[in-house]
């Protein structure tokens, strides 16, 4: 059983795949820059928007799933403290964002 390069059929499927998921990506985040360029109000609620995702992505959620995941062994002390200082810091960079 050869390996084949991760390629399908030899024909470059999944290279061409990838292409265009660069290409798709690349083009979303290029348009998003040039809406917030030529409308700066809009700058601030992207902002406001990557503030609490952020946070709730890096440390609300990943607390709230591990505390989640130990809930049977009576949760985790550490796992709450992360989500809720993730919480504060969360609505901290919201209120920093909407008074500038």
């Amino acid at each position: 059983g050869g390996g084949g390069g991760g390629k399908k059929g030899g024909g470059g499927g999944v290279e061409l795949a990838w292409r265009r998921r660069i290409l798709l990506a690349t083009s979303v985040v290029g348009s998003m820059m040039a809406i917030v360029s030529f409308n700066p109000p809009l700058e601030s609620v992207l902002g406001l928007t990557g503030a609490v995702g952020g946070c709730s992505l890096v440390y609300v959620f990943p607390g709230l799933f591990y505390n989640r995941a130990l809930s049977s062994k009576g949760g985790s002390k550490l796992a709450l403290a992360l989500a809720s200082g993730g919480a504060l810091l969360g609505v901290i960079c919201a209120v920093s964002i909407l008074s500038s």
